[in-house]
Protein backbone atom coordinates (compact mmCIF):
# COMPACT_ATOMS: atom_id res chain seq x y z
CA UNK A 1 0.00 0.00 0.00
CA UNK A 2 1.26 3.56 -0.79
CA UNK A 3 2.40 5.38 2.34
CA UNK A 4 1.20 9.26 2.71
CA UNK A 5 2.63 11.45 5.50
CA UNK A 6 0.42 11.00 7.57
CA UNK A 7 1.17 8.15 10.74
CA UNK A 8 -1.74 5.68 10.01
CA UNK A 9 -1.42 2.08 11.14
CA UNK A 10 -0.37 0.60 7.47
CA UNK A 11 -0.09 -3.08 8.69
CA UNK A 12 -2.91 -3.55 9.75
CA UNK A 13 -4.60 -2.10 6.57
CA UNK A 14 -3.05 -4.76 4.62
CA UNK A 15 -3.83 -7.44 7.19
CA UNK A 16 -7.14 -6.72 6.61
CA UNK A 17 -7.17 -6.42 3.00
CA UNK A 18 -4.89 -9.96 2.66
CA UNK A 19 -8.07 -11.07 4.56
CA UNK A 20 -10.62 -10.24 2.15
CA UNK A 21 -11.37 -12.69 -1.17
CA UNK A 22 -8.31 -12.25 -3.46
CA UNK A 23 -10.82 -10.68 -6.34
CA UNK A 24 -11.75 -8.16 -4.53
CA UNK A 25 -8.44 -7.08 -2.65
CA UNK A 26 -7.27 -4.75 -5.74
CA UNK A 27 -10.55 -2.56 -5.16
CA UNK A 28 -10.83 -2.06 -1.46
CA UNK A 29 -7.39 -1.02 -1.81
CA UNK A 30 -7.76 1.56 -4.16
CA UNK A 31 -10.37 2.68 -2.59
CA UNK A 32 -8.76 3.26 0.57
CA UNK A 33 -5.98 4.92 -0.87
CA UNK A 34 -7.66 7.50 -2.20
CA UNK A 35 -9.46 8.30 1.15
CA UNK A 36 -5.88 8.85 2.14
CA UNK A 37 -4.75 10.97 -0.45
CA UNK A 38 -8.27 13.42 -0.14
CA UNK A 39 -7.71 13.01 3.77
CA UNK A 40 -3.96 14.46 3.90
CA UNK A 41 -5.34 17.19 1.15
CA UNK A 42 -7.71 18.27 3.33
CA UNK A 43 -5.40 18.98 5.98
CA UNK A 44 -2.27 20.30 4.25
CA UNK A 45 -4.60 22.85 1.76
CA UNK A 46 -7.74 22.90 3.80
CA UNK A 47 -10.71 21.27 3.30
CA UNK A 48 -13.11 24.27 1.93
CA UNK A 49 -10.88 23.71 -1.24
CA UNK A 50 -11.65 20.62 -1.73
CA UNK A 51 -15.16 19.83 0.18
CA UNK A 52 -16.57 22.84 0.67
CA UNK A 53 -16.52 22.08 4.75
CA UNK A 54 -15.45 24.69 7.19
CA UNK A 55 -13.89 22.03 9.77
CA UNK A 56 -11.11 19.30 8.99
CA UNK A 57 -13.05 17.21 10.97
CA UNK A 58 -16.23 17.11 8.93
CA UNK A 59 -14.24 16.43 5.98
CA UNK A 60 -12.62 13.87 7.43
CA UNK A 61 -16.48 12.24 8.70
CA UNK A 62 -17.65 13.48 4.75
CA UNK A 63 -14.64 11.23 3.38
CA UNK A 64 -15.12 8.28 5.68
CA UNK A 65 -18.24 8.17 4.87
CA UNK A 66 -17.32 7.85 1.13
CA UNK A 67 -15.25 5.54 1.44
CA UNK A 68 -17.17 3.61 3.51
CA UNK A 69 -20.60 3.64 0.65
CA UNK A 70 -18.02 2.39 -1.60
CA UNK A 71 -16.75 -0.64 0.07
CA UNK A 72 -20.22 -1.51 0.87
CA UNK A 73 -20.68 -1.46 -2.65
CA UNK A 74 -18.26 -4.18 -2.93
CA UNK A 75 -17.98 -6.32 0.22
CA UNK A 76 -20.80 -8.25 1.74
CA UNK A 77 -22.05 -7.15 6.01
CA UNK A 78 -19.87 -9.56 7.37
CA UNK A 79 -16.88 -8.78 4.78
CA UNK A 80 -16.92 -4.98 5.86
CA UNK A 81 -17.59 -5.46 9.33
CA UNK A 82 -14.56 -7.54 9.08
CA UNK A 83 -12.13 -5.11 7.36
CA UNK A 84 -13.48 -2.34 9.86
CA UNK A 85 -12.45 -4.59 13.17
CA UNK A 86 -8.98 -5.26 11.24
CA UNK A 87 -7.98 -1.88 10.41
CA UNK A 88 -9.35 1.10 12.53
CA UNK A 89 -8.17 1.97 15.83
CA UNK A 90 -11.07 0.78 17.82
CA UNK A 91 -10.71 -2.65 16.51
CA UNK A 92 -6.53 -2.95 16.30
CA UNK A 93 -6.12 -1.29 19.84
CA UNK A 94 -8.89 -4.41 21.21
CA UNK A 95 -6.92 -7.08 19.61
CA UNK A 96 -3.88 -6.13 21.04
CA UNK A 97 -5.16 -5.49 24.34
CA UNK A 98 -6.56 -8.99 24.36
CA UNK A 99 -3.81 -11.18 23.45
CA UNK A 100 -3.43 -12.68 26.58
CA UNK A 101 -7.26 -13.58 26.61
CA UNK A 102 -6.60 -15.81 23.59
CA UNK A 103 -10.56 -14.91 22.42
CA UNK A 104 -12.37 -16.72 19.74
CA UNK A 105 -13.38 -15.14 16.41
CA UNK A 106 -17.16 -15.03 17.73
CA UNK A 107 -15.68 -13.55 21.32
CA UNK A 108 -13.74 -10.59 19.10
CA UNK A 109 -17.29 -9.77 17.01
CA UNK A 110 -18.83 -9.63 20.32
CA UNK A 111 -15.88 -7.36 21.92
CA UNK A 112 -15.43 -5.39 18.69
CA UNK A 113 -19.29 -4.64 18.79
CA UNK A 114 -19.19 -3.55 21.99
CA UNK A 115 -16.13 -1.66 21.99
CA UNK A 116 -17.22 0.29 19.14
CA UNK A 117 -20.72 1.42 20.74
CA UNK A 118 -18.42 3.07 23.37
CA UNK A 119 -15.34 4.62 21.16
CA UNK A 120 -18.91 6.36 19.50
CA UNK A 121 -20.87 7.10 22.59
CA UNK A 122 -17.66 9.07 23.86
CA UNK A 123 -16.78 10.93 21.14
CA UNK A 124 -15.15 9.11 18.07
CA UNK A 125 -15.21 9.48 14.64
CA UNK A 126 -14.97 7.20 12.33
CA UNK A 127 -12.18 5.59 14.44
CA UNK A 128 -10.44 8.95 15.96
CA UNK A 129 -10.31 8.77 19.55
CA UNK A 130 -12.88 11.30 21.46
CA UNK A 131 -12.43 13.81 18.29
CA UNK A 132 -15.57 15.58 19.58
CA UNK A 133 -15.40 16.40 23.29
CA UNK A 134 -18.48 15.00 25.38
CA UNK A 135 -19.63 15.11 29.41
CA UNK A 136 -17.78 13.14 31.77
CA UNK A 137 -21.00 11.90 32.87
CA UNK A 138 -21.34 10.59 29.29
CA UNK A 139 -17.69 8.84 29.69
CA UNK A 140 -18.62 7.51 32.85
CA UNK A 141 -22.19 5.68 31.67
CA UNK A 142 -20.47 4.19 28.37
CA UNK A 143 -17.86 2.94 30.73
CA UNK A 144 -20.47 1.08 32.83
CA UNK A 145 -22.27 0.40 29.52
CA UNK A 146 -19.34 -1.56 28.04
CA UNK A 147 -18.63 -3.30 31.55
CA UNK A 148 -21.93 -4.32 31.61
CA UNK A 149 -22.44 -5.55 27.75
CA UNK A 150 -18.81 -7.52 28.23
CA UNK A 151 -19.69 -9.31 31.77
CA UNK A 152 -23.41 -10.92 29.75
CA UNK A 153 -21.52 -11.37 26.60
CA UNK A 154 -18.26 -13.02 27.76
CA UNK A 155 -19.98 -14.95 30.53
CA UNK A 156 -18.10 -14.74 34.36
CA UNK A 157 -15.17 -17.26 33.65
CA UNK A 158 -14.48 -15.01 30.36
CA UNK A 159 -14.66 -11.82 31.47
CA UNK A 160 -12.28 -12.60 34.35
CA UNK A 161 -10.04 -13.81 31.33
CA UNK A 162 -10.79 -10.11 29.84
CA UNK A 163 -10.05 -8.35 32.98
CA UNK A 164 -6.59 -9.95 33.66
CA UNK A 165 -5.71 -9.16 29.53
CA UNK A 166 -6.61 -5.38 30.22
CA UNK A 167 -5.22 -4.99 33.76
CA UNK A 168 -1.58 -4.90 34.29
CA UNK A 169 -2.08 -7.39 37.50
CA UNK A 170 -3.52 -9.75 35.17
CA UNK A 171 -0.97 -9.49 32.90
CA UNK A 172 1.32 -9.92 35.53
CA UNK A 173 -0.89 -12.99 36.55
CA UNK A 174 -0.85 -14.69 33.24
CA UNK A 175 2.76 -14.57 33.17
CA UNK A 176 2.80 -16.35 36.89
CA UNK A 177 0.05 -18.82 35.02
CA UNK A 178 2.77 -19.24 31.93
CA UNK A 179 5.98 -19.36 34.63
CA UNK A 180 4.55 -22.48 36.91
CA UNK A 181 2.25 -23.94 33.99
CA UNK A 182 -0.52 -23.35 36.78
CA UNK A 183 -4.42 -23.62 35.72
CA UNK A 184 -6.92 -20.84 34.14
CA UNK A 185 -9.13 -21.79 37.05
CA UNK A 186 -6.35 -21.11 39.52
CA UNK A 187 -5.56 -18.37 37.96
CA UNK A 188 -8.69 -16.61 38.02
CA UNK A 189 -9.37 -17.32 41.21
CA UNK A 190 -5.59 -16.21 41.94
CA UNK A 191 -6.88 -12.73 40.35
CA UNK A 192 -10.10 -12.07 41.89
CA UNK A 193 -8.05 -12.54 45.37
CA UNK A 194 -5.78 -9.68 44.43
CA UNK A 195 -8.26 -7.70 42.55
CA UNK A 196 -10.01 -7.38 46.23
CA UNK A 197 -6.56 -7.13 48.19
CA UNK A 198 -6.30 -4.19 46.01
CA UNK A 199 -9.46 -2.45 46.28
CA UNK A 200 -9.63 -3.06 49.73
CA UNK A 201 -6.53 -1.26 50.35
CA UNK A 202 -8.04 1.89 47.79
CA UNK A 203 -11.17 1.89 49.18
CA UNK A 204 -9.76 1.86 53.35
CA UNK A 205 -7.07 4.08 52.57
CA UNK A 206 -8.92 7.49 53.42
CA UNK A 207 -10.27 6.23 56.97
CA UNK A 208 -7.65 3.29 57.68
CA UNK A 209 -6.58 4.72 61.58
CA UNK A 210 -10.81 4.05 62.49
CA UNK A 211 -11.04 1.08 60.62
CA UNK A 212 -7.37 -0.64 61.40
CA UNK A 213 -8.37 -3.54 62.82
CA UNK A 214 -11.25 -4.33 60.18
CA UNK A 215 -8.81 -3.96 57.68
CA UNK A 216 -5.86 -6.21 58.69
CA UNK A 217 -8.41 -8.74 59.77
CA UNK A 218 -9.68 -8.59 56.07
CA UNK A 219 -6.52 -8.31 54.45
CA UNK A 220 -5.24 -11.01 56.22
CA UNK A 221 -7.76 -13.56 55.13
CA UNK A 222 -7.75 -12.34 51.61
CA UNK A 223 -3.87 -13.15 51.64
CA UNK A 224 -4.59 -16.25 53.03
CA UNK A 225 -6.68 -17.69 50.53
CA UNK A 226 -4.42 -16.42 47.74
CA UNK A 227 -1.26 -18.06 49.17
CA UNK A 228 -3.68 -21.49 49.59
CA UNK A 229 -4.82 -21.12 46.42
CA UNK A 230 -1.43 -20.50 44.49
CA UNK A 231 0.86 -22.51 47.01
CA UNK A 232 3.41 -21.51 49.29
CA UNK A 233 5.94 -21.02 46.61
CA UNK A 234 4.83 -19.62 43.84
CA UNK A 235 2.41 -16.90 46.32
CA UNK A 236 5.93 -16.16 47.57
CA UNK A 237 7.45 -15.25 43.72
CA UNK A 238 4.42 -13.45 43.20
CA UNK A 239 4.66 -11.02 46.44
CA UNK A 240 9.04 -10.65 45.52
CA UNK A 241 8.25 -10.13 41.82
CA UNK A 242 4.99 -8.43 41.92
CA UNK A 243 6.43 -4.98 42.30
CA UNK A 244 10.05 -5.85 41.06
CA UNK A 245 11.85 -3.48 38.34
CA UNK A 246 14.17 -3.65 35.89
CA UNK A 247 17.11 -1.38 35.53
CA UNK A 248 18.03 -1.40 31.39
CA UNK A 249 20.88 1.09 32.60
CA UNK A 250 24.43 0.22 31.24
Amino acid sequence: MIRTPQSRNWEAYEYAIRLLPPEKQDAVQLIQENQWIRDDLNQAVGPDYLSGDKDELEAYRRSSEERDAALKQILTPEEFEKYERNSIPAGTELARRVIGMEPTEEEMVIMYKLTDEYWKKTGAVHGRWRAIAVPPEQIALAEEQLDAGLQQALGPERYVDYQMATSDTGQQMNNLRTRYDLSQETIREAFLLQAELDKLAVKTRPNISANISVYHARRSELEQKLQQTLGAEIWQAWIDGRHQRCDLSP
